[in-house]
């Protein structure tokens, strides 16, 4: 019983990050679509002078793995481009 208690959880957790990293973004999003898409962002950076905005969401969570992040930029408040 407890091993499938243990299963149920780990496979809840896990489900949750690949859903929020797995998450479809399209050139032209808003970025409240993006949030409704992908939550918050995990970090947020501002380009005054070219007037964009960028968001990284990372992957597993930690601020240490940028291999596996996306970073949406947009201009104007909409999805300029984006990389995984």
């Amino acid at each position: 019983m407890k091993k499938i208690l243990v299963l149920v959880i780990l496979s809840l957790i896990l489900s949750g990050c690949i859903k929020r990293y797995t998450c479809s973004i399209k050139r032209g999003m808003t970025q409240q679509e993006v949030i409704e898409a992908c939550g918050e962002p995990d970090r947020v950076y501002n380009y005054i002078f070219r007037q964009e905005e960028a968001w990284e969401y990372h992957k597993s969570g930690s601020f240490y793995h940028r291999a596996g992040n996306k970073i949406v930029h947009f201009k104007n408040g909409k999805v300029l481009f984006y990389a995984d």
